[in-house]
């Protein structure tokens, strides 16, 4: 598969050096102590895809994806967000992800979490709704209106069965999928214009007819 080129836009993962390590490329006690602490990460991200590629692929399905990030919440991410995560990534939509793939995936998921839990309510994996502007600006890096905050909780909470029960908060697989939806949009229109004007119109257009 072919790795997702850089870019300029604020996702995280276009920060990172593309490097994948085998298990011939570090000692077999994993204590060499000339490794960094970012490259001891990634041996232990690379022993944690292994282990979840089953048959010895290469390459994980969504299914297999859940079982990985399962540690990384309460309760296993939705498939659907997986779903449209992985489709980032698998640049040539075979289904699947190999380990820089997910290595991509990873390190921009957790960039999300992490952004998410410094606003998260205690003890839930939830945010309040009236948080989303500023939550949204912090991982993003684009001021998103007001307007644009309104569709996307229609979108994505409104219309789930339980929105009543909690109307007044965000689920983080909730949020995952509005910052997604909002990267792509701006991906796209970085494509076609060489500054943000009228971008809002753009996100609003767009999001109306991704979701008819």
């Amino acid at each position: 598969m072919t790795t997702v080129p850089k870019g300029d836009w604020h996702d995280p993962i276009h920060a990172q050096e593309n490097r994948t390590f085998t298990e011939s490329e570090y000692s077999q006690d994993g204590n060499d102590e000339s490794w960094t602490l970012e490259e001891r990460n990634e041996i232990e991200l690379c022993e944690k895809f292994n282990a979840f590629d089953k048959n010895g692929s290469g390459e994980i399905d969504v299914n297999e994806l859940q079982e990985i990030l399962s540690e990384e919440k309460r309760k296993p991410f939705q498939i659907n967000v997986l779903k449209s995560l992985m489709a980032k990534y698998d640049c040539d939509n075979s289904g699947t992800i190999d380990f820089n793939e997910f290595r991509q995936l990873w390190t921009y998921l957790r960039s999300i979490i992490l952004s998410f839990r410094s606003y998260q309510l205690v003890s839930k994996d939830e945010i309040a709704i009236w948080k989303l502007m500023e939550v949204l600006k912090d991982i993003t890096g684009i001021d998103i209106t007001e307007k644009v905050c309104d569709v996307l909780v229609k979108l994505y909470v409104e219309k789930k069965p339980w929105y009543r029960h909690r109307r007044h908060n965000i689920h983080l697989d909730e949020f995952i999928a509005m910052v997604n939806e909002i990267q792509t949009c701006v991906e796209e229109y970085d494509n076609m214009s060489n500054s943000r004007h009228g971008f809002d119109d753009y996100l609003l257009n767009d999001l109306k007819n991704r979701h008819k």
